[in-house]
């Protein structure tokens, strides 16, 4: 990463590693590269590299604004024999690596002769796109009839590069679309999950507290109820005893009142215990 360069000169003589030809990178860094998601993208944003090679010595510059003005950006001594471009190839690649860029190729030209370059460039930058001429005359129809031509090439093009965005843009909003539905169907299965969640717990926790409510009221009335029946039992086993053992002939009627506060507990047991089945919820 440290020896990141927006435009990169890598020598290989065959025999290096890579290692070794990133520890030997030349380059510079310059704004050239483009996307249409960018505030500042042009479809006339265009940058230009000129590769000289004099000898075993490789140089690079680059018009990153294509405004004509070239800044040096790389000077390379090869390692290779004098004559070795003779044999040499050109050619073009690309890759966006983690990013996304446009690359276009607009033109490649190659000179032999460093010299007739610089003419060429100079001549480019003082030629118009359309000579003026006077009068009529059959040059005059050729070159309008050029112009002509080129434009509707251009036309053309222009007709095929927005039908070829416009159909970017339609596969483009058919992905968000369905990336959309997708996280919504995702969405909406947790939402129904949580609510079963929750439903499932309030539910859990009223029956839990309703059970532990009702086992409380039972033991809590049935201690009450079997502590007023011992002390019913024990004063009458007293009121008993004691009268029988003065008045023997009194022993009956007493009998059939500890049989009657007998019967009205049990009977209060039974009517507390119907109370409270109705009292339940379904």
């Amino acid at each position: 990463l440290s020896q990141h360069r927006d435009v990169s000169v890598i020598v290989n003589d065959g025999e290096s590693s890579t290692e070794l030809m990133m520890d030997k990178l030349e380059g510079c860094d310059s704004n050239i590269r483009y996307h249409e998601d960018r505030a500042d993208f042009s479809v006339e944003s265009t940058s230009r590299a000129k590769v000289v090679v004099t000898g075993k010595r490789l140089v690079v510059q680059i018009d990153g604004k294509n405004s004509g003005e070239f800044k040096d950006c790389a000077v390379v001594d090869l390692p290779f024999a004098a004559d070795w471009a003779k044999s040499a190839h050109v050619g073009v690649t690309a890759s966006t690596g983690q990013l996304a860029d446009n690359h276009d190729v607009i033109s490649l030209t190659t000179f032999s002769d460093l010299v007739k370059h610089e003419q060429s460039e100079a001549l480019v930058l003082s030629t118009p796109s359309f000579e003026k001429g006077d009068g009529i005359s059959q040059e005059r129809f050729e070159r309008l009839e050029d112009a002509v031509s080129k434009i509707l090439d251009k036309l053309e093009y222009l007709e095929h590069h927005t039908e070829h965005e416009l159909m970017a843009v339609e596969d483009h909003i058919k992905v968000s679309t369905a990336k959309l539905q997708a996280q919504e169907a995702i969405s909406e299965g947790r939402i129904d999950e949580l609510e079963a969640k929750v439903v499932s717990n309030i539910n859990g926790g009223i029956e839990k507290r309703l059970k532990q409510l009702e086992s409380s009221l039972d033991e809590g009335l049935v201690h009450r109820i079997s502590s007023v029946e011992k002390v019913l039992n024990g004063k009458i086993s007293e009121s008993v005893v004691a009268v029988t053992s003065g008045m023997g002939g009194w022993k009956l009627p007493f009998f059939f009142l500890f049989v009657m506060f007998v019967a009205g507990a049990v009977a209060f047991y039974m009517w507390y215990q119907n109370m409270k089945r109705k009292s339940h919820l379904p």
